[in-house]
């Protein structure tokens, strides 16, 4: 099973103000650093794009997204210190929750082990279909497991997100330190234990 970095981050729900968001904040005052990379769509709607060694982050007015671009612990935590960072410096931001995504991809004989389609409907229509999604959601005390089986063409999707609300960090944000790598691992012991994969990343 191969991590798909794109499809794994850190994402902030709430009201941002994008205005302080700005380039020269992120830089100086977020990232500490005047080699901060910009990225500026030609589709004027997306929005711009901050990076920084392996970080990528993107400001919408409804999330942040802190994407560590490399699958390693360091990196990892890099991303979540920044994550909280960000809640730390602007505290009066309303936000909702937190998100901790990982996604992951396979291809080829792989796809048919783990998709069984028992379902009478799914197995009428896989003949012929492109596209095909499961979800399901998970409750448990702190946090709720959301997570996406998706099959397009010749390639499978998997992506696990726990998303925790307010109401659990909001008074404690220590809660929240190593999580990234915490669920990481549990990830992919659900993984291993489940599709009998192991997680290894693009050399």
């Amino acid at each position: 099973m191969i991590p798909d970095i794109e499809r794994t981050n850190i994402v902030i729900v709430g009201r941002w103000n994008r205005f302080i968001l700005n380039p020269e904040w992120v830089s100086k005052t977020l990232f500490e650093t005047d080699k901060m990379q910009v990225e500026f769509s030609f589709d004027l709607l997306l929005p711009p794009r901050y990076s920084i060694d392996s970080i990528r982050l993107t400001t919408l007015d409804d999330r942040v997204i802190i994407t560590p671009l490399e699958y390693t612990d360091d990196v990892m935590q890099t991303a979540e210190v920044i994550s909280l960072k960000l809640i730390n410096l602007l505290p009066h931001t309303p936000l909702t929750g937190i998100g901790f995504n990982y996604g992951y991809q396979c291809e080829g004989s792989l796809i048919n082990q783990i998709l069984e389609f028992k379902d009478k409907l799914d197995a009428e229509v896989h003949a012929s279909m492109s596209f095909i999604s499961w979800k399901r959601s998970y409750k448990f005390d702190d946090y709720l497991l959301n997570v996406e089986q998706s099959k397009n063409e010749d390639k499978l999707f998997i992506d696990f997100n726990y998303h925790f609300t307010n109401a659990y960090f909001k008074e404690n944000l220590d809660v929240l330190n190593s999580k990234i790598v915490e669920l990481k691992k549990r990830t992919e012991l659900i993984i291993k234990n489940t599709y009998g994969e192991e997680c290894n990343d693009i050399e």
